[in-house]
């Protein structure tokens, strides 16, 4: 999972630049929760393999929003995600 989290941090790091203004809070926004839910998932015991994986997909798809600068898109499976560990949205 190490991994992962590298090539996400990586994935993340390639989107900036994409960013539009109007939407550059949101989007910052999405990536500090994405951020946030690969260390809890990282450093919780371990999930139920179909949980991790259902979770992992979320977050995938996020990232592509992410990256597309969808920002509406990006925060709704973000949000999704943190529901499902049970974390509080992350201000910003």
């Amino acid at each position: 999972m190490r991994r992962l989290g590298a090539a996400c941090a990586l994935a993340l790091a390639a989107a900036a630049p994409v960013w539009g203004d109007a939407d550059s809070a949101d989007l910052q926004a999405c990536a500090a929760s994405l951020k946030r839910s690969l260390e809890v998932m990282e450093a919780a015991p371990l999930l139920k393999e179909e949980v991790a994986t259902g979770l992992m997909w979320l977050r995938l798809d996020a990232e592509t929003a992410l990256e597309a600068g969808d920002a509406p898109g990006c925060l709704e499976r973000a949000r999704t995600v943190e529901s499902i560990l049970g974390l509080a949205p992350a201000k910003g």
